[in-house]
């Protein structure tokens, strides 16, 4: 199989030195470079070919007989200029390279030309604008309006001001003349150019044959019409010519090759001359200089044939663009690299199928080489592809020919263009076949080459003592022997001792840059290992207080462990010792680690303490009396963002261990995200003293004859006593669970206990205190979220707020005489002595289930939970629902 080389392999090649033809015309003449060494011989691949008759010649020896095939009698095709000394270019080959028009190259076969101008088609490039036969062409050759055409392209270039250019046929450029083109005068008059139109056409034409490849010019054509009109220009032709002459490259040998074996590779090359060997003397290995066919005037301008070579198009599998050349050039057949692309659905394999059959096919063109469908090795070429059964054709280009076959077999006229037709084929088909064979030796000579430069750049590298990948991937090495792989040239240490001294600077910089990756690399496994460490003291509670994740790594130890790096030139996948492991078995870092927590949190105790109004350096020598940040009472706000975790959400305060943790965060409150940089770390200065929270809770621990200690003062808010707000007006049921976040709706909050626990469920109404309710409602998990969602959409909750204002109601309707004030007061009044506090939780009944009249018939007004959220803020302003807000008509699961 053959290995389908790069785009550039055959559109951006020459080699430095090759052999020239004669001077044919040319202003710019290259003597021929000896490429021979000491016993070695030179030969030139020759490729001329007979004469090409076009569609004017056609149907002019249909009419008169007067035009012979093969004669000497210079031929006007109509389409292309045939005549050198005739006008350069006639408007279809003014347009293949126009830079202002959209173009295409036409012959893979078209539908609506006949069978016999089908190959005419197939084996020339048209346009859908152009005609085939000019009739306006004068006896030299030029078209009549050319210099008007001309006049109006430059000026409309130029701005759309008319600019006069004068003789823009009959002045001849010669390169010793020091002037700007003729074509180019023009628009320097009218607008100042690029100084690259400023050349005159000599510097211009060297500027253009140094880049040794006819794709450039076309590329350069293409900018603007004034180069266009330039290259276009009968005395511009030379540059095409010199140009097509870096396309040739050199075959160093014959044997031992990759691709094909050596007779048939000998087959393609010209014979040898004699030599002085004698018998039995070691063949001389000869260097073979392979240039592109020369240009069939027959069938292309210099122009058009840079284009038919080098010009990009679709794929016709895919249709994807690719810059491939054909790989048929007789069928026009482009194919990509897909692997899927191997049978265009336009190309058909024909079965010879009778002598009418044969006779419609000898003036259709077919594949020049079987191996450009399949790779065959070696390949053959037509005309001995036409000797087996099945070939390759256009299969529309087929039927059509057929179908004109039977219409006009016995057409006389129709019989001498069929003659003339096969006559045109064979000449088209012995050019694509040199051009097959042309770019199969080029594609051998690439391959072959590009092995070479590899080898002969690992040398190199191991010489130095350079990284083979780094050599080639990230220095000026591997762009230089990518260019001269493509010129088919072998590199040279010569070359790159001139550029030792940058390669070796981009060598350096790219190690600087994988160091400095490293480092970027082992800092975020770090972090992210310091990360794991700190979710797993929390979750393991090995340590009661801990300070924030972003102050955990400014531990002097996890700083250091955080920030290790790992030892120079050492890969980036190298695995070095984590975080985690050495925390967790070096026993002199997991003590350093605590102690440095312990010393954290003093300093931490000594700042709270000093805001909580307690002396900075306070202490006690009772072992029962707690440090006073660790008082139940203890509790603080954040000034920098007013915000808590989601564990105190409820409380709407922190404690010392959630002020420890505690994590600033900026943002709205549907984009919240942590505060990062120097703010996000922790600082004592930022907390206050929440003194609704403190005094609530003071009152509370008095009124239930609880110390301030950490056991007594915890134990009061994981039970859950019932307690009266009288604050609110009326009187509601709080859980002493709750009431820390309940004393914020209060700037004072009074609050009173009673043991009386009749009177606690004539407040509730006979519908239990759902401790929880609210915030699982709020904030409710993925895990929970389908069962919460259906609690919440169903219509089940009820406003205690309302409920506590139509029983304060119903008891002045039942004693008109006592004021309400007055029966409030009565059933909130203060209980002496010390009472018993009743558990919220053993009043968790309700009414109805009982079988009790009341409740179950005569419902209070009922709401799913979002209306009921927007009852609270509409009738009563709160915002911030909350689980002594709520009633539940039927009992939820929590």
């Amino acid at each position: 199989m053959v290995e389908r080389e790069e785009d550039s392999q055959d559109t951006d090649s020459r080699n430095s030195q090759h052999a020239s033809g004669p001077d044919s015309g040319s202003p710019r003449l290259t003597p021929t470079t000896t490429l021979a060494s000491e016993g070695e011989e030179m030969a030139t691949v020759s490729t001329n070919g007979p004469p090409f008759l076009g569609r004017a010649e056609l149907d002019a020896g249909l009419e008169d007989g007067k035009k012979s095939v093969g004669g000497s009698e210079p031929l006007n095709t109509g389409v292309l200029a045939t005549n050198k000394d005739s006008a350069p270019q006639d408007k279809a080959s003014e347009e293949l390279i126009q830079p202002t028009k959209k173009r295409r190259v036409e012959g893979t076969g078209s539908q609506s030309l006949s069978p016999l101008e089908q190959p005419t088609e197939a084996l020339s490039v048209v346009h859908t604008d152009t005609p085939p036969d000019s009739a306006n062409d004068n006896k030299d050759g030029h078209r009549a309006n050319k210099k008007a055409r001309l006049d109006s392209d430059i000026a409309s270039a130029a701005g759309g001001s008319l600019v006069s250019v004068a003789n823009v046929h009959s002045s001849t450029v010669t390169p010793g003349d020091s002037q700007p083109s003729v074509a180019l005068s023009g628009y320097l008059e009218a607008k100042k150019p690029s100084p690259f139109l400023t050349l005159p056409l000599e510097l211009l034409s060297e500027v253009l044959i140094l880049a040794a490849s006819p794709q450039h010019i076309l590329a350069v054509a293409r900018t603007c019409k004034a180069l266009c009109h330039t290259l276009l220009n009968a005395d511009a032709e030379f540059i095409w010519r010199e140009a097509r002459k870096g396309c040739s490259f050199v075959v160093p040998e014959i044997g031992n090759n990759p691709t094909f074996d050596a007779q048939t590779l000998q087959s393609w090359l010209p014979p040898a001359p004699a030599g002085p060997n004698v018998a039995g003397d070691t063949p001389v290995n000869r260097r073979v200089v392979v240039s592109l066919p020369d240009l069939p005037r027959q069938f292309f301008t210099e122009s058009s044939y840079a284009s038919f070579l080098f010009d990009s198009g679709e794929c016709e599998c895919c249709g994807n663009e690719t810059g491939l050349l054909y790989e048929s050039f007789a069928l026009r057949m482009r194919k990509c690299r897909n692997s899927s692309c191997k049978s265009p659905p336009g190309i058909v394999r024909y079965h010879h199928n009778g002598s009418q059959d044969l006779g419609v096919l000898s003036i259709l063109p077919t594949i020049e080489s079987n191996a450009c469908i399949s790779n065959f090795n070696p390949p053959t070429f037509w005309p001995q592809t036409e000797q087996n059964v099945h070939i390759y054709y256009r299969s529309e280009a087929v039927e059509a020919a057929k179908r004109e076959h039977r219409e006009k077999a016995n057409d006389e006229d129709y019989k001498k263009k069929f003659a003339l037709l096969q006559v045109r084929k064979r000449e088209w088909m012995e050019f694509c076949v040199k051009l097959s064979k042309w770019r199969k030796l080029r594609q051998f000579s690439y391959l072959r080459n590009k092995d070479a430069n590899e080898k002969k750049a690992k040398t190199i590298a191991n010489k130095y003592g350079w990284d083979y990948s780094d050599l080639t991937n990230c220095t000026v090495f591997g762009a230089y022997r990518k260019h001269k792989s493509r010129l088919c040239e072998t590199i040279n240490e010569i070359d790159v001792k001139v550029m030792q001294e940058e390669i070796e600077s981009q060598l350096i910089a790219v190690g600087d840059k994988r160091d400095r990756r490293s480092v970027e690399i082992s800092l975020m496994e770090n972090r992210k290992d310091v990360e794991g460490v700190y979710n797993r003291l929390r979750s393991a509670k090995a340590y009661q207080y801990l300070p924030s994740l972003v102050t955990f790594r400014t531990l002097p130890v996890i700083s250091l462990l955080q920030t290790a790096e790992k030892r120079p030139g050492a890969p980036s996948h190298s695995t070095g010792p984590k975080v985690a492991d050495t925390l967790q078995n070096n026993p002199v870092m997991k003590e350093m680690l605590a102690s440095q927590l312990r010393k954290w949190v003093e300093n931490a105790k000594q700042d709270i303490g000093e805001t909580l109004g307690f002396p900075r350096n306070w202490k006690s020598a009772s072992k029962n009396v707690v440090h006073p940040v660790e008082r139940v009472t203890a509790r603080l706000l954040c000034t920098r963002c007013n915000r808590v975790d989601s564990k105190y959400s409820q409380d709407g305060c922190l404690d010392f261990a959630g002020a420890c943790r505690h994590e600033c965060f900026v943002g709205s409150e549907k984009k919240v995200r942590l505060r990062k940089g120097k703010k996000a770390v922790w600082d004592a200065k930022i907390f206050i003293k929440d003194e609704k929270a403190i005094n609530v809770l003071r009152k509370t621990l008095q009124a239930l004859g609880y110390a301030e200690d950490r056991d007594a003062g915890h134990y009061m808010l994981e039970i859950g006593f019932a307690a009266l707000c009288t604050s609110c007006d009326p009187p509601m049921v709080v859980d002493t669970r709750n009431i820390i976040g309940h004393s914020h709706r209060h700037e004072e909050m009074q609050v009173d206990f009673t043991s009386d626990v009749e009177r606690i469920s004539s407040f509730l109404g006979g519908y239990p205190y759902t401790f929880g309710l609210a915030k699982r409602l709020l904030n409710s998990d993925a895990v929970h979220a389908p069962t919460v969602k259906k609690q919440i959409d169903a219509k089940n909750f009820g406003c205690r707020h309302c409920l506590r204002t139509k029983q304060v109601t119903d008891a002045v309707v039942a004693n008109p005489t006592i004021d309400a004030q007055v029966n409030v007061a009565n059933q909130v009044s203060t209980t002496t002595g010390t009472p018993v506090g009743i558990e919220l939780s053993t009043l968790a009944h309700y009414s109805h289930d009982l079988g009790i009249e009341g409740p179950k018939e005569r419902p209070p007004p009922l709401f799913i939970f979002n209306g009921l959220r927007s009852h609270l803020k509409a009738k009563h302003g709160l915002e911030d629902i909350r689980d002594e807000d709520i009633l539940c008509y039927n009992a939820v699961a929590t």
